[in-house]
């Protein structure tokens, strides 16, 4: 079988792409057509033409392999899940090119909320300078009232019950039986935002509070009066690029996307997440939790990872799986590839220095701190950015008042 043996040298690090040329504005194909020019053809799939097990399956007697996968969440999630399925020995790191329309995968490990026409090259040297990443996956069972598990789904992002789900399953329907009306990424969120005004007319799930129950590592969580939704994080990226834990309301530990935790957080409707994505308002934190379950006592909207449907009555319980997904993270420009040199520090030390375990603790213990940091500089860059526009809002204000002021006295003099 041929394997590392066939490069001309051992550091070589081979690449596979998997492109969905469904994806984003005709863009899957252009992409396609352009890797291949930069690529050797056989490098490059196109999950149109079937599904990534075979080619998987080619690739992975490298074992220095790592995966670009062009498209949306749906589509890493996908070749994770076939990833996990196969069992390989090592599981290649994933970066991701940008496709889809919300694109929180991609946000939350550098790589941006959208492909536009950036230079191939440089993004493929991206991917070879990535560190490796490690996020949690989740699994929803679904369980009738006598204990019976009738369906079992994972998830990579997030689940949410309620007003967003309500929303998002009004936007799939359109999409399903009118598939031409969604040919952009400003289209499509153009979608949420109308169902999600409809919804605040219609306010259906304002008796949330009532129709479900919430119970996080064994203890049950009460839920507030005036809530309309919960969201179970994966990672603080929600719809688009929307931080609802690290800037929500309540004092919690910070997230990581592999703690091995879900961030739980309630929001009062669709208007109350638009005030959220534009810097007005937060979400209420209500808890961190290993595991949890749903009790829904009446017909709901549920969501996971943007995949929407109406909901009997059932139990549902959230677990961790024991594995979790290798990513890449785009390098910082600023670090100069510190990052990428580490990494291969401790792949220079195994298995001569350390072995695989303590390679992998000290892997994960590196990507926690970059992740940390890297969150840190994103907080406080958007914690700037509205100081600023309140800033310019009250000299506005101010400038305004005074023009009023210095008006009202140039009339009374006139007027004496």
């Amino acid at each position: 079988m041929v394997g590392d043996e066939f490069l001309p040298d051992k550091s070589f690090t081979p690449l596979l792409v998997f492109v969905n040329s469904r994806s984003g504005p005709q863009q899957g194909h252009l992409l396609t057509t352009q890797l291949r020019g930069l690529l050797n053809p056989i490098q490059i799939w196109d999950l149109a033409d079937g599904g990534p097990e075979e080619i998987l399956e080619s690739f992975s007697v490298f074992t220095r392999l790592r995966i670009l996968v062009c498209g949306g969440d749906g589509t890493v999630s996908w070749i994770v899940g076939t990833i996990d399925k196969m069992k390989l020995q090592r599981w290649p790191p994933i970066a991701i090119l940008p496709l889809g329309t919300g694109n929180d995968l991609a946000r939350i490990h550098g790589w941006g909320g959208g492909y536009n026409n950036e230079s191939l090259i440089k993004i493929l040297l991206q991917v070879s300078e990535g560190y490796v990443s490690w996020l949690d996956r989740w699994e929803m069972t679904i369980e009738n009232r006598k204990g019976k598990i009738k369906n079992v789904k994972s998830f990579l992002n997030y689940l949410s019950v309620g007003a967003d789900a309500q929303a998002a399953l009004q936007v799939h329907m359109l999409r399903e039986s009118r598939p031409q009306l969604f040919f952009s990424r400003i289209v499509n969120k153009a979608w949420y935002g109308l169902f999600g005004a409809e919804d605040i007319i219609k306010a259906t799930s304002i008796s949330l509070p009532n129709d479900i129950t919430l119970i996080a590592d064994g203890v049950e969580v009460p839920l507030p009066a005036d809530s309309q939704g919960i969201i179970m994080l994966n990672i603080d990226s929600y719809t688009g690029g929307v931080p609802l834990w690290s800037m929500g309301h309540n004092a919690f530990d910070s997230e990581s996307n592999g703690d091995g935790l879900l961030d739980i957080v309630s929001v009062r409707g669709t208007f109350h997440l638009g005030q959220i994505r534009v810097g007005l308002s937060t979400a209420q934190k209500l808890c961190q939790c290993r595991e949890a379950t749903i009790i829904i006592k009446r017909k709901v909207s549920v969501q996971i990872d943007g995949e929407p449907w109406r909901q009997n009555v059932c139990i549902l319980k959230i677990r961790r799986k024991k594995k979790a997904a290798i990513m890449l993270h785009r390098s910082a420009d600023e670090s100069n590839g510190v990052e990428m040199e580490m990494a291969n520090l401790l792949d220079w030390a195994t298995p001569h220095l350390i072995d695989g375990k303590v390679h992998e603790v000290l892997m994960k213990e590196f990507s926690r701190r970059i992740e940390s940091k890297t969150r840190q500089r994103r907080v406080q860059s958007k914690d700037n950015l509205m100081t600023h526009l309140k800033r310019a809002i009250n000299n506005a204000g101010n400038h305004s008042d005074q023009s009023t002021s210095g008006s009202s006295g140039g009339a009374t003099g006139i007027g004496f």
